[in-house]
């Protein structure tokens, strides 16, 4: 957010000015961790936000009213996204002016520019490369979140209670915006000319995105406390940021990443799209030495192990048929998929032939067995990365069962959690 101050100068200094991109499901809190964000620069607390559904001139007007300030599109879907609109806001991060024909004359033309870049939010992650590389993407899950429902509630109504005064931060931060600007530069510059970042992030622009907004955060600090140190975080913070975009630089010029694939189909499941939820499960089963997964009849339990299963050739069809209404090709074969999930230590090395590595799972359809082909994953063992992906599918079939996973991987079934949140329903005093 706070970068957003020195946009001004970055764009002359540096040549760009990236934006924020918050993903999430339904109820994670992305929209309104965002909406609090806003109070710093004295947005109100019923700000009116942008919807995707808005028309794309609505949008364009709104992003060439603003010059620093951030404009929030809410409820970004793919599918819903125009290609002017993409267009619009991918050149949002430079300034760069579409032009377009008018209604005075075969000749005529004006140029569309939008004069600051958004702030989005939504259940999908941006799909164009070009996009993707322009913006700071953070993605909330319940996944992620630290402490007891207890806890956690009370973070969010102190969040709530204290952006009511964010605005001074704000404010103090504008009457000193010209020093602050000029340390963000400055700070950003060095940033890049380190080793260690052309070392661990290959991509130039990632390399100027994340030293944007790591420097917005240090120079704040400086000017709000200009006799003190540096604050505590500050070297996680900047091992944070070099971590983040290096994998999103991996991301964005390979455009092959494994996790994005299984990101976007559970973007898909999110969205409703048919038929995808029964070709991504995660079930408990045993397994035979003939690669025979049994499925239990129950996710909850100590027999036999979690299995993720992928029902490649349907689930790609389907992924095929998405990116077709997307009008994008498929960045990745299917041959890719498994070529790389064989390099997994969650891949389940049983054979039922020689030469194969498929999993067979029998299942009651209509009173008789049938038989499809799957690959199978261990999901004990899947790598950090892959097992935040897949906990949204697991947290799936525990609903299914009225059951919910812990901050601690405890199962307890909802009636058993909605109690003990009624009992603690008033959140710890504010310290402060």
């Amino acid at each position: 957010m706070l970068q957003y101050m020195a946009h001004p100068e970055l764009l002359r200094s540096i040549g760009g000015k990236p934006g924020f991109w918050v993903q999430g499901r339904k109820g994670s809190g992305k929209t309104k961790t965002v909406e609090a964000g806003m109070r710093i620069f004295g947005f109100p607390r019923n700000y009116e936000i942008v919807a995707l559904g808005s028309t794309k001139v609505g949008i364009e007007r709104n992003l060439s009213q603003f010059c620093g300030l951030p404009v929030h599109i809410d409820e970004w879907r793919n599918l819903r996204a125009l290609e002017g609109i993409i267009g619009f806001i991918t050149n949002a991060f430079n300034e760069i002016g579409i032009s377009k024909g008018t209604m005075a004359g075969t000749k005529s033309t004006r140029k569309s520019k939008a004069s600051t870049i958004p702030i989005v939010t939504g259940e999908d992650g941006a799909t164009d490369p070009a996009l993707r590389s322009r913006y700071l993407r953070l993605v909330m899950s319940a996944a992620q979140r630290h402490g007891t429902a207890i806890e956690q509630r009370a973070r969010y109504f102190q969040m709530m209670e204290n952006a009511d005064s964010y605005y001074r931060v704000g404010r103090f931060l504008f009457k000193y915006r010209e020093p602050f600007a000029a340390d963000v530069v400055k700070r950003t510059k060095e940033f890049i000319d380190r080793e260690e970042t052309g070392r661990r992030i290959s991509g130039d622009r990632e390399q100027e995105v994340g030293g944007i907004c790591l420097s917005a955060m240090l120079a704040a600090n400086t000017i709000i406390d200009p006799d003190g140190a540096e604050f505590p975080q500050a070297d996680a913070l900047r091992e944070f940021m070099l971590k983040h975009m290096s994998e999103s630089c991996t991301d964005t010029t390979n455009d092959v990443f494994l996790v994005n694939f299984f990101a976007d189909a559970v973007n898909m499941i999110n969205r409703g799209v048919p038929h995808v939820e029964k070709y991504l499960r995660v079930v408990r089963g045993t397994v035979s030495e003939d690669g025979k997964i049994n499925a239990l009849k129950s996710i909850i339990g100590d027999t036999g192990k979690l299995v993720v299963l992928i029902a490649y050739r349907e689930l790609y069809d389907e992924y095929m048929a998405d990116k077709g209404k997307l009008r994008e090709t498929a960045p990745i074969a299917r041959s890719n998929i498994q070529a790389e999930l064989k390099g997994e230590d969650a891949w389940m090395k049983f054979s039922v032939s020689p030469g194969t590595h498929r999993y067979r799972l029998y299942q009651k359809n209509g009173g008789r067995d049938i038989l499809r082909a799957f690959w199978a994953l261990d999901y004990e063992k899947l790598a950090p990365e892959l097992k935040t992906v897949f906990r949204s599918i697991y947290e799936r079939e525990l609903e299914h069962e009225d059951h919910a996973i812990t901050d601690d991987d405890s199962i307890v079934s909802i009636q058993e959690l909605d109690l003990a949140e009624r009992e603690n329903l008033e959140p710890e005093p504010n310290p402060f």
